[in-house]
Parts: structure tokens; sequence; C-alpha cells
């Protein structure tokens, strides 16, 4: 369980630095339409340059979404043998409980033969003392 949630904790980190990228390249999608915008008053052809470049940048932005995408699935894999083994912890705990009232029941009925083997060993020894002491007057 324990490594469920370094790989949990795991994910978490790369979901972090997946966002801070994510916001890096927000950024510079911003200084980029800035940019066209100033390209735009003085020519067409540093749109064109620009807009070649706002394309990279939203391919980044794309894999970085994938990436994120990766990452959530990762944790929902890892959230669910999470639930998975607190499920098979509570269906052992359960089991356990039964079988320790079973195992006590069963303990109990070998106490109570024994009890009842000792009585009668006991009655046997008290006759068998009886018949000694009787045969030897």
């Amino acid at each position: 369980m324990l490594a469920v949630f370094e790989v949990t904790l795991v994910s978490s980190a790369v979901i972090l630095e997946v966002l801070e990228a994510t916001l890096v390249s927000s950024e510079v999608i911003l200084d980029v339409l800035a940019l066209t915008l100033f390209v735009n008053t003085n020519s067409a052809a540093r749109a064109l340059v620009t807009s070649a470049v706002i394309l990279e940048v939203f391919e980044v932005t794309l894999v970085s979404s994938a990436v994120i995408l990766d990452v959530f699935e990762a944790t929902l894999v890892s959230s669910a043998v999470i639930l998975e083994v607190f499920a098979l912890t509570l269906f052992v705990s359960t089991n356990s409980a039964a079988c320790a009232l079973v195992t006590s029941a069963a303990m109990f009925a070998v106490f109570e033969v024994t009890l009842v083997s000792s009585a009668v060993m006991l009655e046997v020894f008290a006759l068998t003392l009886f018949v000694s002491t009787n045969s030897a007057a």
C-alpha cells in the first residue's frame, strides 16, 4: 500500500511540473499574441512567422496536456488500487474475526470435553482408591 501512495505522490509531482510547464507555455502564447499584434501592424510576412511560433507553442501545450491526462489516468489507477487494498483489508479483517470466533468456539468445546473427562478420571481415581483401601482391609 505504501508503494501505491508513493506512486500517487510521484504522479502528483509530475502533474505539478506539467502544470508549471503549461503556465510557462501560456505566458509564451500571450507574448506571441502581443508580438502578432505588433507584427500585423508592420507586415504580413512577420505575421506568418509569428503564427508559426504560435503553432509550435500550441503543439507544446498539446503535448503537456497529453502528459497531464496520462498522469491523471495513473492517479486514477493508483486510487483504484488503494480502494481495492482497503476493500481487501476490510474483507480480511471481517474474515479474521469470523475465524477467531469459530476457533474460540472449537477451543471451548475441547475444554468442555477435557473438563468432563477430568471429572470422569477423578471419579475413576476415587473409585480405585476406595477399592484399594477396602481390599486391603
